[in-house]
């Protein structure tokens, strides 16, 4: 799922919430929340509270803490890509639970999953990392321009760097890829192959 942050601000989003919605979101989100209107941001984790939706981003923020995603209320974002991600399980969720997430199997069916990761456990950790890299490759942006070539079968080369790579079997879904050499986001090239 993608979305576009279309404000920042607390004071513009508590006009759209009711009372007893506004005091839970006064005591949890910042007055001026680390998202940058008109950015677009890969949505980790979806989860009801208070009768809010609410979605787990890397914000601005994310690389100065230690590397996990904040939840933020939907007030504050546009829908661009509605679709879930292929990774996401919602075998348990349901808004009437009290703690049900749409999210990847771990952090969906482990209620704990996302205090240990604030926590720094090594494998909530790892799972999160692991799971953003695909998650993020699923959803193009449309800041992003490039194609990687096709080369040969599941080999690409990237158009900025001219490094060449073959694709790992892991990664062969999605509509992203990533140059392993500078790390570059590029679409996934489509006319041959098995990139198709």
């Amino acid at each position: 799922m993608l979305i576009r942050c279309i404000a920042n601000n607390l004071e513009d989003i508590l006009s759209s919430c009711s009372p007893r919605q506004a005091l839970e979101v006064v005591q949890i989100v910042p007055q001026k929340a680390p998202i940058s209107i008109g950015c677009d941001y890969v949505v980790y984790a979806i989860t009801i509270y208070f009768g809010i939706q609410w979605y787990y981003i890397c914000d601005d923020d994310y690389e100065d803490r230690l590397a996990y995603p904040m939840a933020y209320p939907s007030h504050f974002f546009e829908i661009i890509d509605k679709k879930w991600s292929s990774l996401w399980s919602d075998d348990l969720f349901s808004p009437q639970l009290e703690y049900s997430v749409l999210s990847f199997k771990e952090w969906a069916n482990e209620e704990r999953f996302y205090e240990l990761l604030l926590d720094g456990n090594p494998r909530e950790c790892d799972l999160f990392q692991k799971h953003k890299i695909l998650i993020d490759l699923e959803f193009s942006r449309p800041s992003i321009s490039l194609y990687a070539e096709q080369l040969d079968e599941n080999w690409l080369m990237c158009p900025k760097c001219i490094d060449a790579w073959q694709l790992k079997e892991a990664y062969l879904e999605g509509m992203l890829v990533e140059c392993p050499h500078c790390n570059t986001l590029l679409l996934r090239p489509l006319e041959k192959g098995l990139l198709q």
